[in-house]
């Protein structure tokens, strides 16, 4: 007997599957899930970069919904406040490259 046979023998799915299918199917359903939720992730920072960029300029024509945009890529990538609240930390995150990192 296969160890995917021996996992899906139970009616209810198993450990890995879901009710009414094998643990083969199960994981395959829950790898979906997982990628689809990845793919809305990328997607929405993708998005979010792209609006920033396009709102982006020197400080007398930057577009008015900047911060806005700038406040959303943060939140999506988890990036920290500065301890005086002035704006968000994307400088620890830069590459090695740009100058001190937390790489």
């Amino acid at each position: 007997m296969r160890s995917d046979d021996a996992l899906s023998a139970d009616p209810s799915g198993g450990q890995y599957g879901w009710p009414g299918r094998g643990a083969s199917q199960g994981l395959n359903y829950a790898l979906l899930e997982t990628r689809m939720a990845k793919n809305t992730l990328l997607k929405e920072i993708r998005q979010a970069i792209a609006d920033y960029m396009d709102s982006e300029g020197c400080s007398c024509c930057q577009g008015d919904d900047h911060a806005k945009h700038e406040r959303r890529l943060a939140e999506l990538l988890d990036v920290p406040l500065y301890d005086d609240k002035s704006g968000y930390d994307f400088t620890r995150f830069r590459s090695a490259s740009t100058g001190d990192s937390e790489r």
